[in-house]
């Protein structure tokens, strides 16, 4: 299933925002602490076992011309000069001493080999020279993009690895990215008057990404972990995008079967009818 038009939660424009709810999400509870979350999955759910039945993607335009922009998007990635190229990007260790960069490596030796893979970590370096050499990567153009630490809305990691405004000023125009993000909220699509980091990549012209997978709330790492090494899998063995993560979200119920977070409330914007792995 494949959803053309955006959404936000002020459907009766409290905020004055102005904006259009075209195609209205279902918000569901994924913890004690987290009662209403957008939840695109929860529309394929023929049963109450929390895993959708049918894959689903959300094209989240608000014009035609947006939406004439992605479609362009799609057809440039079809046709990319660059496949098998990446970039692996990573939030310093937090202050429970997890490993956000170990999750990051572990899932490059195991499913990138033979690929170009620029690996940009903070735990490595300070976070000037370590947003810099991102953001050109970046801009020269890769088949993929995948980010792992805490986040938020606009941005990756508190100290502000990539930020909303630094997507809007990507210059990648010639070599659209498929990005997954590993972290909270930044697929947040139902903001009424702010842009996530996902419309910011995917919506803001024809640089950025035709695809942005990631989280709508809260999630775990030690589940998006799990998620990452699934959906890498799947997509390494020929898959589609949309396959792919369908078949993730099976495979991680049987290991957790709870886990709301994930398998609820973990969003695929934009165009789920390609492969990555070519």
């Amino acid at each position: 299933m494949l959803l053309v038009g955006g959404d936000h939660y002020d459907y009766r424009n409290h905020s004055n925002s102005g904006g259009k709810s075209f195609i209205p999400s279902l918000y569901v509870p994924i913890a004690n602490n987290v009662k209403s979350v957008p939840s695109d999955a929860s529309l394929v759910l023929m049963d109450d076992d929390l895993v959708p039945d049918m894959t689903i993607a959300r094209l989240p335009v608000r014009s035609t011309q947006e939406l004439a922009n992605l479609v362009n998007k799609r057809q440039r990635y079809l046709a990319r000069a660059n496949p098998r190229t990446a970039v692996f990007a990573a939030d310093e260790r937090d202050h429970g001493d997890y490993s956000f960069k170990a999750d990051a490596q572990q899932l490059v030796n195991q499913y990138f080999q033979g690929w170009q893979v620029n690996e940009v970590y903070l735990d490595d370096a300070a976070l000037t020279p370590t947003r810099s050499a991102l953001v050109s990567t970046l801009n020269s153009g890769v088949s993929l993009v995948s980010y792992f630490g805490h986040s938020s809305t606009d941005r990756w990691s508190v100290s502000g690895l990539l930020s909303g405004d630094d997507v809007g000023g990507l210059s990648n125009n010639d070599s659209p990215m498929v990005v997954a993000q590993w972290g909270c909220w930044n697929t947040f699509y139902v903001d009424a008057e702010n842009d996530s980091m996902a419309h910011r990549f995917l919506l803001d012209g024809e640089q950025g990404t035709v695809t942005v997978m990631g989280a709508t709330s809260f999630t775990k790492a030690v589940a998006e972990k799990r998620m990452a090494g699934y959906l890498f899998a799947n997509l390494q063995q020929g898959m589609r995008i949309g396959d792919a993560v369908l078949a993730a979200k099976r495979q991680l119920a049987q290991q957790t079967p709870y886990q709301a977070d994930v398998l609820l409330g973990w969003a695929v914007l934009g165009f789920d009818d390609m492969s990555v792995f070519e």
